[in-house]
């Protein structure tokens, strides 16, 4: 990191970096409750520590444009060393400008130009991570690209909630995993959840994801020509969908994409902006 302003933990103490110069950080030792500890040389350093945190009943609103990146809870991505561990979000609302995307033309990259409500992932050149046993439920999102992406997160549960998203073609109302490749192990439950967006994927199992459970949704696809999906399922391992009712986007409803030992069944898939297909692998 080039500045300060962030906590790390070094063995079980915590310190807040409160300015760096070249090779030197200064800090405030014993943070957090901790107690000021010798270490020896090669001790384990964490940065970003997100432990043990909870949101209940708050509202958050995201004042920004649809042209810039913004988010509502946000945690790891920018980090060499990252926690994000026993996080919990229950009653909440994210309210984004632009919940049914007010930018005027599709964004052409994945993570540019958008707003996201909840979004967790470790740099990939993170030296060390935890991104573990995350929850997000009996919440309303709405905003403008994806309402909850996790990538790289294991452990995640989402449920109950209301999410409403916009209208760039890649966006999700939900997200677990990697959309595309390269990404470290995922895994989740996505149950009893009311989805709808504008342009591309209701929700998305993705590359990383080695075992999930879909389930008692109901996803509404997107009008996007190349990405509106339903449900889709890419390059993820031991995934189950059940009793999710799907109402497909342009593309199709239930999209297979070099998924191993997923299964889908007890699904109802139904048209909507005229698919090419309610199953599409």
């Amino acid at each position: 990191p080039a500045a300060g302003g962030f906590n790390i933990l070094v063995d079980s103490e915590r310190m807040a970096v409160t300015g760096i110069s070249g090779n030197t950080w200064t800090v405030t030792r014993g943070t957090g409750g901790t107690t000021a500890a010798t270490h020896s040389s090669g001790a384990t350093l964490l940065g970003h520590i997100m432990q043990n945190f909870y949101l209940e009943n708050c509202v958050i609103n995201i004042i920004g444009t649809a042209s810039t990146l913004y988010y509502g809870v946000y945690g790891g991505y920018a980090l060499d060393m990252s926690i994000v561990q026993n996080f919990s979000m229950n009653n909440c609302t994210i309210n984004g400008p632009g919940g049914t995307y007010s930018g005027a033309s599709p964004q052409s990259t994945n993570n540019g130009g958008r707003i996201t409500g909840v979004y967790f992932r470790p740099t990939v050149s993170a030296t060390y991570y935890v991104m573990d046993n995350l929850s997000i439920t009996n919440c309303t999102i709405l905003t403008g690209h994806d309402g909850i992406r996790c990538e790289e997160c294991t452990n995640v549960t989402v449920r109950n909630n209301y999410i409403s998203t916009g209208g760039d073609g890649f966006a999700h109302c939900v997200l677990i995993g990697i959309d595309g490749s390269g990404g470290r192990a995922a895994s989740g439950i996505v149950e009893n959840n009311y989805m709808t967006i504008t342009a591309s994927h209701g929700m998305e199992m993705g590359y990383g994801v080695s075992s999930g459970i879909v389930r008692n949704n109901w996803l509404i696809g997107g009008s996007d020509v190349n990405n509106g999906q339903g449900l889709v399922l890419k390059s993820c391992d031991s995934v189950q969908c059940y009793n999710n009712f799907i109402v497909g986007g342009y593309q199709s409803g239930l999209y297979f994409k070099a998924a191993t030992n997923c299964t889908a069944h007890h699904n109802t898939a139904t048209y909507g902006y005229s698919p090419q297909s309610c199953l599409r692998s």
